[in-house]
């Protein structure tokens, strides 16, 4: 692998930490909801404690999360959004280097290539998806990165490369497929790009590589089985392993969008892809998808198109509002292209001008092209920035200073279920409440999770083992037998709970009480 020139090295740096403060400025300053971030009390609480956070479990993301979260950058929640802001100008860093590589390979002078590669950078780096997801506590930022330094490496192999840098790809899919499964769509794209297969020892080693990169996933029931206090899925066995690393809870969503509502959803993807680039940036880059096709580029042409495919029609046929970040490898595959097709189109321009007027058209046409991400950054800057965004942290607050002592508290939202989390394990606040996903009560391992995070609540019921014993699978049962020892509040209405209870709303609250007790 030929190693990247040292001031190709500090133009990648560079790139990376002037994506870096944009993000930084923009992040949230603390536990967020915006930009679809309800899961990242969830995962900061998992990762602080050594947990399992929701499927697939994101063993990589836990890993490197919680030792990123050991420096001192403010609050915790601050230090996960900021693990991800660095995961998203570090992936910008790798694909300045990636591109500046590829046109380089091509003939192009070594200024044009790094002019285009850092043009195409800054217009990833500032597109309305990734730069959403570098401002909160997700997944999806280092799960980016990880295709990005598997593309990274993919481009730096040819047909005399030893056989460690197979092994160093294959460890980069199996970690990538730790930090997200959609990061499955590497195996069929590295499969194109490594293709043709002449060397055994080098499939074996990226087949090795992959294994161990896989052995990430060993974290999981390792730290399910010290029985931590956010650990889904009862994953120190088996079979509850497989329920989580799978995501049985989320294969409902898996291709299930109704045929109806598909023409709503691919306008609103087209929208989408063109707004990442601009119409004109998504033109630049079918040009140059076309341009790969017909040189001698086809395969990076029908890899990066095989990891836009994928991604894409999974993205569309995920039902959920979210799905649009599932389409972040289609878009970084679409500025592969973008490259490409802006090196097409400026020697064309080249050709046709006359060569007292090159230079000047040449600077043109570079001008012209900064222009996508400084639109990009004026355009979005607005309705991105989140640095002032307190919701979830005041709703935190909020809630658990009007709780009562003791009280068992019901939640049917992600975001509430997940933020209280935050506050009881990672903050060690409220350690008293007793927080119930109304959703999740119906899974036996999370009623024994709850009992053995509180036993004592079940031993005040009676239970005479409450380490043993399995409490009440109804959750009518459950508030039932409560009432009699401490207050019962619903953060958000369940008709089995309103039904058949009386109830007393309270800004955002419901108390809930028996009415038998009222001589209803």
């Amino acid at each position: 692998m030929q190693a990247p020139k040292r001031g190709d090295l500090a133009l990648a740096a560079g790139i990376a930490l002037i994506n870096m403060a944009l993000y930084a400025l923009t992040a949230a300053p603390g536990l967020t909801w915006a930009h679809s971030g309800a899961d990242g009390g969830d995962l900061i609480a998992a990762a602080m404690n050594w947990g399992v956070p929701h499927p697939s479990g994101y063993p990589t993301y836990c890993l490197l999360s919680r030792l990123w979260a050991v420096l001192p950058l403010g609050s915790i929640a601050r230090r996960f959004n900021l693990f991800s802001s660095v995961c998203a100008a570090s992936s910008a860093g790798l694909l300045y280097d990636l591109l500046h590589h590829s046109l380089c390979s091509q003939g192009r002078g070594a200024r044009a290539s790094r002019l285009l590669a850092a043009v195409v950078a800054l217009t990833w780096a500032s597109g309305r998806t990734l730069w959403s997801q570098a401002l909160i506590t997700e997944v999806y930022s280092l799960g980016i990165l990880l295709v990005m330094v598997t593309l990274w490496l993919a481009a730096r192999i040819d047909s005399m490369s030893p056989v460690q840098e197979w092994l160093l790809v294959g460890i980069a899919v199996g970690v990538g497929i730790g930090a997200h499964l959609t990061n499955l769509w590497l195996v069929p794209t590295c499969a194109i790009l490594l293709w043709p297969f002449r060397d055994r020892r080098k499939v074996l080693a990226a087949v090795l590589g992959g294994l161990v990169g896989l052995a990430v996933f060993a974290y999981i029931p390792l730290a399910a089985s010290a029985d931590p206090p956010v650990s889904w899925g009862d994953a120190h066995s088996w079979r509850g392993f497989w329920w989580l690393v799978s995501g049985r809870l989320y294969q409902g969503y898996v291709f299930s969008l109704p045929l109806s509502a598909l023409p709503l959803r691919l306008g609103a993807w087209l929208q989408d892809w063109s707004a990442q680039f601009s119409p004109i940036g998504l033109a630049l880059a079918l040009l140059g998808l076309w341009d790969m096709l017909r040189r001698h580029e086809r395969r990076w042409a029908w890899g990066t198109l095989s990891l836009a495919l994928c991604s894409t029609v999974y993205a569309l046929g995920y039902d959920t509002s979210d799905s649009y970040v599932y389409l972040m490898p289609c878009y970084a595959a679409t500025a592969i292209w973008l490259a490409h097709g802006m090196g097409y189109a400026l020697d064309e321009v080249l050709q046709a001008t006359p060569p007292t007027r090159k230079r000047a058209a040449g600077w043109t046409m570079l001008a012209l092209a900064i222009c996508l991400p400084l639109v990009n950054i004026v355009r979005l800057y607005p309705q991105l920035d989140i640095s002032r965004d307190t919701e979830a942290a005041v709703w935190l607050a909020d809630v658990t200073a009007r709780l009562p002592d003791h009280a068992l508290v019901i939640s049917g939202r992600d975001d509430h279920t997940f933020s209280l989390a935050y506050g009881q394990f990672v903050e060690g606040n409220r350690p008293d409440l007793i927080v119930v996903d109304g959703e999740l009560w119906a899974y036996d391992w999370y009623r024994q999770q709850l009992a053995r995070l509180h036993p004592g609540f079940w031993q005040s019921q009676g239970a005479p083992h409450p380490m043993d014993e399995t409490p009440p699978v109804d959750l009518v049962d459950l508030v039932r037998e409560t009432l009699a020892h401490r207050p019962v509040y619903l953060l958000s209405a369940r008709s089995e709970l309103t039904d058949a209870f009386a109830t007393t709303p309270s800004r955002g609250l419901m108390a809930l009480s028996d009415p038998r007790d009222d001589g209803g």
